[in-house]
């Protein structure tokens, strides 16, 4: 006779006969029992019976999902069958592991939820419980997560007056902000970081050119860069040894 946590359980064919240490009841279960009127029978030494209910079997679980949006941004729209003292925990199911997107009782209605970037196909369980016991799992919906990798920005330009570029550049769908790393011919390389499409950057040396690559940043993801040169607008400095290379 299997326990499990302070309960015996026992399985014939007809039914199935648990008993509960924790609680102090014993629970027994008729397998598509005949219609007609049941009696318990005390067995000698038996003890005594203080209460006794009865409940049916409130029928299998029943819930249609799916997953709509795109990226980061994704709606689960679920409808579930109620039934008495039941607890549905829908889950995301990933290579990595599971991750609960919320819990209802029943009826529809919509979950928002961010996964995780990655390359496999995630699933969405729905994990059933009545009165706080574990009941059915099953699989409701499936989709494919966003991509690791952002785009690039189709065009970067950089208008320079003296010792300021002004970059600019286009939008990348679903990046969050954007790393522009200017390097000077000279020596030297600056990394500035914003969330719009457009940035200042100041002091740099006239006598120098270089370049401005600019890249899309999301958490977990990030794009390619593309690149645009700028050029000086002063001669190089003299030195007696002559003209900085």
């Amino acid at each position: 006779m299997p326990v499990q946590r302070g309960r015996q359980r026992l399985r014939s064919a007809p039914g199935l006969i648990e008993r509960s240490r924790q609680v102090g009841n014993q629970i027994v279960g008729l397998f598509e029992p005949k219609p007609g009127t049941y009696r318990i029978d005390l067995l000698p030494g038996s003890p005594e019976i203080t209460k006794v209910t009865e409940s049916e079997d409130p029928g299998p679980a029943r819930v249609t999902a799916r997953v709509s949006g795109r990226g980061t941004q994704r709606r689960l729209t679920y409808d579930v069958e109620r039934r008495p003292d039941q607890k549905v925990t829908f889950v995301e199911v990933a290579a990595a592991g599971k991750r609960p997107l919320g819990t209802v009782t029943g009826g529809k209605g919509t979950l928002t939820f961010s996964p995780a970037p990655g390359t496999d196909t995630r699933r969405i369980e729905a994990q059933f419980e009545l009165l706080g016991i574990g009941a059915e799992t099953t699989t409701v919906a499936t989709f494919r997560p966003p991509s690791q990798r952002l785009g690039r920005p189709s065009r970067v330009t950089v208008h320079r007056r003296s010792g300021t570029l002004r970059v600019a550049f286009t939008r990348v769908a679903e990046a969050e902000r954007y790393e522009i790393v200017t390097t000077l011919a000279t020596g030297g390389q600056r990394t500035t970081s914003t969330r719009r499409t457009a940035v200042t950057i100041t002091h740099i040396a006239r006598d120098s050119g270089g370049t401005v690559t600019v890249r899309a940043v999301a958490p977990m993801r990030q794009g390619a860069g593309r690149t645009t040169r700028f050029r000086a607008t002063a001669p190089p400095a003299k030195t007696r040894f002559g003209p900085l290379p």
